[in-house]
C-alpha cells in the first residue's frame, strides 16, 4: 500500500540524513583535535551536532515503534 511505501520511504530518508549528519559531526571533531582548535565557538557547534544527531535518532526510533 501507498501508506507503508511512504512510511518506509521518509523512515530511509531520516536515518540516512541522521547518519551523515553524524559523519560530518564525526569529522569535524576529529579535525578540531587535529589542529587544536578550542573555545567558545567549538563547544557550541559540537553541542548543534550532538542536538541533530540526537533528535534525528529520537524521531527514528519514534517512526519505529510505531510498526
Amino acid at each position: 500500500s501507498y501508506g507503508v511505501a511512504a512510511s518506509v520511504l521518509s523512515l530511509s530518508v531520516n536515518l540516512f540524513a541522521t547518519v551523515i549528519v553524524a559523519y560530518k559531526a564525526w569529522i569535524s571533531r576529529r579535525s578540531l583535535r587535529k589542529f587544536m582548535v578550542s573555545g567558545d565557538m567549538t563547544i557550541r557547534m559540537e553541542r548543534l551536532f550532538s542536538i541533530l544527531v540526537e533528535s534525528g535518532m529520537v524521531y527514528c526510533t519514534i517512526w519505529v515503534s510505531r510498526f
